[in-house]
């Protein structure tokens, strides 16, 4: 991919990425596999069939998600590496950031589509109620959240 093309095409991913963030992964809105949860399967009205279905989306995204966060791990180490050194090689450095640029696409990328998986599964007036679900927990997150203290300066 040409650096300008990534130039255009890492600000869009990293958008949609903020924008679907509270939703992106399936099992995050609820702090763990909703899909479990017998409200929650009640509430929605999920057969048995959709919750195997789940499941397994769920398994095949946690195991695509450590493969995905140990090369942005390997690329920020290598950034590091080469940030810290005497003489900084423009040429590898830049080959580095987009190595990073990269990996955190590809992590929104499984996410997104995670959530799609998970979409296809449910019917949509399932997905409806599970979108009002999300959006009223992370109400209440909200809600518990405390202010963040102000530091005094001396």
């Amino acid at each position: 991919m040409t650096r300008t093309r990534l130039l255009l095409f890492v600000p869009a991913v990293l958008l949609l990425a903020a924008t679907f963030a509270p939703a992106l992964a399936a099992d995050d809105p609820f702090g763990g596999r909703w899909w479990t949860r017998p409200r929650v399967v009640e509430r929605l009205g999920l057969s048995e069939s959709q919750v195997q279905q789940i499941e397994r989306i769920s398994y095949e995204h946690q195991d695509r998600i450590l493969e995905l966060r140990a090369e942005l791990a390997r690329a920020n180490l290598a950034l590091g590496r080469l940030l810290e050194a005497e003489k900084i090689d423009d040429k590898a450095l830049a080959d580095a950031i987009d190595r990073v640029v990269e990996a955190r696409c590809a992590l929104a990328r499984s996410e997104l589509e995670s959530r799609a998986a998970v979409a296809r599964v449910l019917e949509l007036p399932q997905r409806r109620m599970l979108a009002d679900l999300r959006r009223s927990v992370e109400r209440m997150r909200e809600q518990r959240t405390p202010p963040p203290r102000r530091r005094r300066l001396r």
